[in-house]
């Protein structure tokens, strides 16, 4: 894969990058409080987002600016035109920031193939809890936070610690590699599994109920 230089991306060599390339309508007034928290609170990092729009652009600058954040600490791109080229991106930055209270799977999905350390938040809707779920069966649950202090505290903490991303982004690519959850051939022999367990069941005149596939197991290959 492709990594493309910071120089290249017009992001600073020596800042902590977050990396937040969310669909503007994930960032609620909630997350966006947060977000200007964590630049106030580590002067070395900067916000790093992927929005087309010019005037969605100017309005976040204006609102960070007005939040007491300096306006060259926030840093755009258009979205990436393939998946490949949003890897590439990401990978130039320190930490992945996920959205609240809608969660953003794709992105954090893809960082953790990288081995990017996330920060997640965890609300109470089935669209809060969709990294999370990742997150503990990946035995990732230290990622996951519960309310918005926790989550510009873990923020904040691994931007001020080289040495606890570096040992984060090992974990996460040891469990990456060793997880089922990224194996779409493993995903679909359980989908299979269950249209079978459907399909006995109707044809022996059975009532639904409820299918459980196996569990993800260690890849093997």
């Amino acid at each position: 894969m492709e990594i493309r230089s910071r120089a290249s991306l017009d992001l600073p060599e020596d800042a902590v990058v977050f990396a937040f390339f969310h669909e503007k309508r994930r960032l609620s007034p909630a997350c966006f409080a947060s977000l200007a928290a964590i630049l106030k609170a580590e002067e070395r990092a900067v916000l790093w987002l992927q929005f087309a729009n010019r005037f969605s652009r100017d309005n976040l600058l204006a609102a960070m600016v007005e939040a007491g954040v300096a306006g060259e600490r926030v840093r755009f791109s258009t979205p990436a035109a393939s998946r490949a080229e949003r890897m590439a991106r990401l990978a130039a930055a320190d930490v992945a920031l996920d959205s609240f209270p809608h969660n953003g799977t794709t992105m954090i999905a893809e960082a953790l193939q990288l081995g990017l350390p996330v920060v997640s938040m965890r609300t109470d809707a089935f669209w809060g809890r969709m990294t999370e779920s990742l997150l503990d069966t990946l035995g990732l649950d230290e990622l996951t936070v519960s309310d918005d202090a926790g989550y510009v505290d873990l923020a904040v903490s691994l931007a001020r610690d080289a040495e606890k991303r570096q040992a984060l982004s090992r974990k996460i690519l040891g469990k990456v590699a060793g997880s089922s959850v990224f194996d779409p051939a493993f995903f679909a022999r359980n989908l299979e599994s269950a249209y079978g367990q459907m399909m006995m069941r109707a044809r022996a005149g059975l009532p639904p109920e409820d299918i459980d596939p196996p569990p993800p197991v260690a890849r093997t290959n």
